[in-house]
């Protein structure tokens, strides 16, 4: 059986990151939690400079010279408030794919 914690969702509900902010109950879990979802959101890549793991895999592609116009569209349609499946099928993705 596959494990999967959603560290973010735990990192929402116990650490306090909503407005108004008050402290968290469990300051330890709190710093823990937050360590995690860094570790699992960011590094440090080739040059030492600190970068999320998406922006790091697009990196790769675009050093590998792979086609990222369509990724770089969803991701706008998704800043600009659509929502995924609107922005999916703006983007004309393979039905497989999503």
């Amino acid at each position: 059986m596959k494990f999967h914690v959603n560290f973010k969702n735990i990192q929402l509900n116990l650490t306090k990151v909503k407005i108004p902010w008050t402290p968290p109950k469990n300051l330890k879990l709190s710093r823990f939690i937050n360590e995690i979802v860094i570790g699992e959101e960011s590094d440090i890549n080739e040059i030492g400079k600190s970068k999320g793991h998406f922006e790091m895999y697009l990196d790769a592609m675009l050093q590998l010279g792979v086609n990222t116009i369509k990724i770089n569209c969803f991701i706008r349609l998704i800043k600009f408030g659509n929502s995924v499946e609107y922005s999916l099928n703006k983007i004309n993705i393979n039905k497989l794919v999503a």
